[in-house]
C-alpha cells in the first residue's frame, strides 16, 4: 500500500473517530441530563444544578475516551494497524534534515 493511501486512510479513521465520539459524547450527556432531571433534580437544591451539569459533561468525557481507547486497542489486536495506517505522531527524527 502506498504512503499516499496509508496517509488518507490515516485521516479518514481520525475524523470518522472524532466525529463518532462526538455524537457518542452528547447522546450519553443527553441522556444522563435526562435522567439527572427526571431522577435527581427534584432532590437536590437548584444551586448544584451547574456544577452537577459539568460533573455529568466530565463523567462522559472521560467514559468516551476510555471507550474509544478500548476500542482503537480491540482493532489493533484485530488488524495490523502499521499495513492500512500511518503513524499520527511518527517517531524519531523528522525526514528530510527538517524540525
Amino acid at each position: 500500500m502506498t504512503s499516499k493511501n496509508k496517509r488518507l486512510n490515516t485521516i479518514l479513521l481520525v475524523l470518522t473517530a472524532t466525529v463518532l465520539n462526538l455524537l457518542v459524547m452528547a447522546v450519553l450527556y443527553f441522556a444522563l441530563v435526562i435522567l439527572y432531571g427526571r431522577f435527581g433534580a427534584p432532590y437536590i437544591p437548584p444551586e448544584y444544578g451547574a456544577a452537577i451539569l459539568v460533573g455529568l459533561f466530565l463523567v462522559v468525557a472521560a467514559f468516551t475516551y476510555f471507550g474509544y481507547y478500548r476500542f482503537m486497542r480491540m482493532l489493533a489486536v484485530r488488524y495490523d494497524m502499521e499495513r492500512y495506517f500511518d503513524p499520527v505522531f511518527p517517531k524519531g527524527k523528522p525526514r528530510n534534515g527538517t524540525q
